[in-house]
């Protein structure tokens, strides 16, 4: 898979949480895809996703791949979008 600064809606197979708290099921922004072995440090199990998602730019959110359930790029976020963390 390869996603490099593609603007848009990610949609997550379970809830995450931002730093306050609040709980999101997507999250919208610049995402880039990269191996999990450069940004963690060790190798995942060999049943797991072996990539992330970097998400935003200025306090980036890591996810691990395997969350991910879908990709829809989009350049703005559209108006009626509930529980969608928007990360610049």
């Amino acid at each position: 898979m390869q996603m490099k600064n593609k603007k848009g809606i990610i949609s997550l197979d379970d809830w995450i949480y931002d730093k306050r708290g609040n709980q999101y099921k997507a999250v919208f922004g610049k995402c880039t895809v990269v191996k999990a072995e450069d940004v963690m440090g060790c190798k995942t199990g060999s049943g797991q996703a072996d990539f992330v998602i970097i998400v935003g730019q200025k306090e980036p959110m890591i996810i691990a791949g395997c969350q991910m359930h879908t990709f829809q790029e989009c350049q703005e976020l559209p108006q009626k979008t509930p529980n969608i963390l928007e990360i610049e």
